[in-house]
């Protein structure tokens, strides 16, 4: 069932200016702010890199089934199967199962708001903004509060889920004669759901087993406010481990940058597969930021620039060209900036390698004026050896 509701609003001209000359402020500090953070994420990715290679370079393999303790403290890597001899239980269902999680999903089934709107310009600076919003039912995880809704009447939906979310950890989770810690516990994936046929459903519950699922309510006819819960588990399963070794367990490896490595794979992964993936993840974050700083600096500059456009917008035809001029002057100030901040924080954090770039940079343009100095040499050396015309 969906239904929908179009709302219109405007916006004086001189409004308008205000808010623009307020959004100068918030401009000003995404701006500023793009900086630290371009330089920051240079650091952090070449710290990163570092460790991943000294840690590439520092891994030992081990048996998983014989513990020797002159491994004590190195980084070592192992792979095998992970399991635990605890029952997991969900006491509020009775659910019980052998494994190393056990998790509790719920959703509830809730109104949802999602709208569209369009602004159009108008003679004399105002705008009109025409925004269509639409209400469907549907399943979701979170509540959704509803009294934040554009049209909260008839669409209402639950302040509390009926019952919560859970995940259960086994404690005692083993890789041959070592123990995993909490932390490599919970990273271990490939959860699957448990078919439910028949349950210990709580009492004053109007609850039903329905297509494998605990379903408060009518299943045939989901009203808001229904509740469906999902179980699933995640069985003993092969891994992978890269971490340091403390007698029987692991823990985090400290690279001599101070940045800690502690990896696992679910699956048999080899260690230096890890390692490249870990470099590769490194490298898509550390474009990501360059990214996001350089949309932070130009949305910044734009939010700055914007009164102008605002003024000229008493014209629309005018503000669009305005606009779209102070984007593109945005967008190239922000592109030379950020690319000046990578660069001064390669000379800041790698130093050597900057500076032979620069080496080859200056090599580059003297090469470049000497051919450009012997080819005007050239021909004007030519220039003066071809004889003049005959007289006529």
């Amino acid at each position: 069932m969906t239904d929908s509701f179009t709302h219109v609003s405007h916006q004086s001209w001189s409004s308008r200016i205000g808010s623009s000359i307020k959004g100068i402020l918030f401009g000003l500090l995404l701006f500023i702010g793009a900086f630290p953070l371009l330089f920051w994420n240079e650091g952090r990715a070449i710290d990163t890199e570092k460790s991943l290679k000294e840690g590439a370079a520092a891994v030992i393999s081990v048996d998983a089934n014989h513990f020797d303790p002159v491994n004590n403290d190195h980084l070592v890597y192992l792979s095998g199967l992970v399991s635990s001899d605890e029952v997991l239980r969900d006491d509020l269902f009775h659910i019980e199962t052998p494994a190393i999680s056990l998790s509790r999903r719920v959703q509830v089934y809730q109104w949802q708001e999602h709208s569209e709107s369009k602004t159009e310009k108008e003679l004399g600076g105002s705008t009109k903004t025409t925004t269509t919003y639409n209400y469907s039912k549907g399943w979701s995880g979170n509540l959704i509060n509803s009294s934040s809704f554009k049209h909260p009447e008839d669409h209402k939906n639950p302040a509390a889920k009926a019952y919560n979310d859970n995940v259960i950890y086994a404690a005692n989770v083993t890789l041959g004669e070592f123990t995993l810690n909490s932390l490599q516990i919970r990273e271990i994936s490939g959860s699957r759901t448990i078919p439910l046929t028949e349950i210990n459903i709580p009492e004053n519950s109007a609850a039903v087993i329905s297509q494998g699922e605990v379903y408060v309510g009518n299943p045939d006819t989901p009203q808001i406010g229904d509740t469906r819960i999902t179980f699933s588990e995640i069985k003993p399963a092969v891994v992978s481990i890269v971490a340091a070794q403390q007698n029987k367990t692991f823990a985090p490896y400290m690279t001599s940058v101070g940045q800690s490595i502690q990896l696992l794979s679910t699956g048999l992964v080899s260690a230096q597969e890890m390692f490249a993936s870990e470099l590769a993840n490194n490298t898509l974050l550390t474009w990501g930021l360059r990214l996001l700083g350089f949309v932070l600096m130009a949305f910044g500059l734009s939010m700055i620039m914007k009164p102008l456009t605002v003024i000229a917008d008493v014209v629309p035809f005018i503000g669009n060209l305005l606009e779209l001029g102070t984007g593109l002057i945005s967008g190239i100030i922000a592109f030379a900036l950020s690319l000046t901040t990578i660069a001064i924080a390669w000379i800041f954090y790698r130093p050597l390698v900057a500076a032979v770039l620069i080496a080859l940079v200056i090599g580059s343009l003297v090469y470049l004026k000497k051919k450009v100095k012997k080819v005007n040499t050239a021909v004007s050396e030519q220039t003066v050896s071809v004889p003049p015309p005959p007289p006529a």
